[in-house]
């Protein structure tokens, strides 16, 4: 949300986004406190995994806030579009979150 803030210029017609889809069994697993460190593997995967999406701890629910939406939606223009990508589990959360947000919800693609 810090870029909605920052933001000055102009709006925009459409945005595509995949927003966090708050599926946390990972982190559960691997990120309680008191927790021994992740040390498996070359890369730390499972060390970056037990913090949350790229390192972050704001991402579980940011997309289910209908102040999320209305916050991006003050960059758009009137009738733009968002496609924005959801867990098979979670997506109804978005849904409503944008509906609350004042956003048309369109025909849904599952795959």
């Amino acid at each position: 949300m810090e870029w909605c803030e920052g933001y000055k210029g102009e709006k925009f017609h459409a945005v595509l986004c995949d927003p966090p889809y708050n599926l946390d069994t990972i982190k559960k697993r691997f990120g309680k406190s008191g927790s021994a460190p992740a040390k498996y593997g070359k890369d730390g995967v499972f060390q970056r995994a037990s913090k949350g999406f790229m390192g972050k701890e704001w991402d579980d629910d940011v997309a289910f806030y209908s102040e999320t939406w209305e916050r991006i939606s003050e960059h758009l223009y009137p009738g733009a579009f968002i496609m924005a990508f959801g867990g098979s589990r979670t997506w109804h959360r978005l849904a409503v979150a944008m509906e609350d947000a004042g956003l048309v919800i369109h025909p849904t693609i599952f795959c």
